[in-house]
Order: C-alpha cells, then structure tokens, then sequence
C-alpha cells in the first residue's frame, strides 16, 4: 500500500489549524506531519518533516507578504504547496498562482473543497513523480487544458475527477490493476477502487477481463479500452 502523503498545516490561529488537522486526518492517504503557528516554526518544521504537500495560510505574523511562500518553495522545491487563507487582494492571489500554487482556497474553507485540493496535490505529485519523462498528454491533464477544450459531461454523484484521473492513470500498465491494486496505489479501499473502475467501463475507458488462477474465484482485471 502507498505511503500516506505527509502534509505541513502553517496557520497562526489554533482552532483554524485543529480543524485542519481534522479534516486532512480523516481522508485517506493523507495525515498531518506538523503544525506551524509562525515562519521560523513552519521553516524548521519543513527542515525536519520534509512534508510533501505544505497548506499556507498568506497572514503568519513574524512574516510579510509572500516571503515564507517563496522560502518554503525554495527549501520544498519537490512539495505540493496550496494556499489557505482569508487574502482575497488580486494581486497576492496572482502572485501566488503564478509563483507555483497548486490551489489557492478562501477561509472559510469547507471539508469537500479541502478534500478535493488535497486530492488535486496527491494527482500532481503521482503524475510528476511517475517517470523522467512526461508526455502531452499528463501535461494537459495536470493544466487541465482536456477539461477545457472537450467539456466533459459532471460526472455522477461519488465520482471525483481527481481520483477518477488517479485511477485511469493506473490503467497505462500493459497487465491492466485489480480493484485492490488500484485502492492500495491511490490509499483508497477496494470498495471505492471498484466503483471507480467499473465506471470507467461503463463510460467505455476501461473493460474488465476475468483472470482464473489455480485456486479460488477469478481475478477481475481492468485494462484501458
């Protein structure tokens, strides 16, 4: 099973931060590693966890402006970095997107949206990570450039994008994943595996082939259509 993802909270208000914690320690495969209420405690956090998705709050008293940002994108260059915070001004939104946020939430920040960040995070870094080269395709997929150009229908309800992309990723493989593969790879149960791969055969992306071994029930693998 994949390694839950470490993730670093830097907020200066207490309840915002447990609250945090609670939301990213109930999702699978993700758990908090630390807490920071200033700069110096978010820099040698970072020193000592190496955190792979940091959440930043924009207003950390011993810091200005995006100072802490670039520093912890500089000391984090491989970490996944999304924004938390109340600063709405365009032009700290605009410096952080263009600098190397991921994400960019407004407070208060609900437990779907969160999820769905947190998720986005564990995309880019399983696609960025999963080999030297990338081809057009992933690089569309992480700018979400498919999204726009072929308008995808919404999809059902307990189908996310993210996971169902996560997913559909682990159908490159040329001997195709199991229901229990594809939980184990993204940190999800089978049940929830299962559900995503036998949507993606009904939307004709994928076909199940039945694999019978020596003993017990037949093995159902997925394979990209």
């Amino acid at each position: 099973m994949a390694e839950p993802l470490k993730v670093m909270i830097v907020e200066d208000d207490f309840r915002v931060a447990e609250i945090t914690q609670t939301y990213v320690d109930k999702l699978d495969g993700f758990y908090t590693a630390a807490q920071a209420k200033t700069a110096a405690e978010a820099e040698q956090a970072a020193d000592e966890v190496k955190p792979d998705i940091i959440l930043l709050d924009m207003f950390i008293p011993d810091t200005r402006g995006l100072q802490l940002f670039y520093s912890l994108q500089q000391k984090l260059p491989d970490a996944a970095l999304l924004v938390v915070t109340a600063a709405k001004e365009q032009d700290i939104v605009r410096r952080a997107l263009l600098g190397g946020a991921i994400d960019y939430m407004i407070k208060p920040v609900e437990f779907n949206r969160l999820e769905s960040g947190l998720k986005r995070a564990a995309h880019w870094l399983h696609v960025l990570n999963a080999s030297d080269e990338m081809p057009q395709q992933d690089i569309d997929q992480l700018l979400h450039l498919a999204d726009q150009a072929g308008a995808k229908d919404e999809l059902p309800k307990g189908i996310d994008r993210i996971t169902l992309e996560q997913i559909f990723e682990l159908l490159a493989s040329d001997r195709g994943v199991t229901a229990v593969e594809a939980g184990e790879a993204i940190g999800a149960s089978r049940s929830t595996a299962r559900r995503y791969l036998e949507y993606l055969v009904t939307e004709g992306n994928a076909e199940a082939i039945l694999k019978y071994g020596d003993v017990g029930r037949p093995e159902r693998r997925y394979i990209r259509s």
